[in-house]
């Protein structure tokens, strides 16, 4: 996610973790939100969230999918 910076993670079950990272940025708070859910065995949904200020700054979201080698 190009983030070089220490997060605190934890899983709140065993299909969801979740990870944060909080400092400062251009004086104002930054956090860094990113949630990976296993929706299943073949699924792997990851969101990160940044927010600047108490202001949502982006959302970038993906699925990956397992498959056998051939698109």
């Amino acid at each position: 996610m190009g983030t070089t910076h220490e997060h605190t993670g934890s899983w709140s079950d065993a299909e969801h973790f979740s990870m944060t990272h909080h400092s400062l940025r251009d004086e104002k708070d930054f956090m860094e939100l990113i949630t990976v859910e296993w929706k299943n065995k073949d699924e792997l949904a990851v969101k990160q969230t940044n927010i600047l200020g108490g202001q949502t700054e982006v959302i970038i979201e993906g699925v990956f999918h397992r498959g056998t080698g051939t698109l």
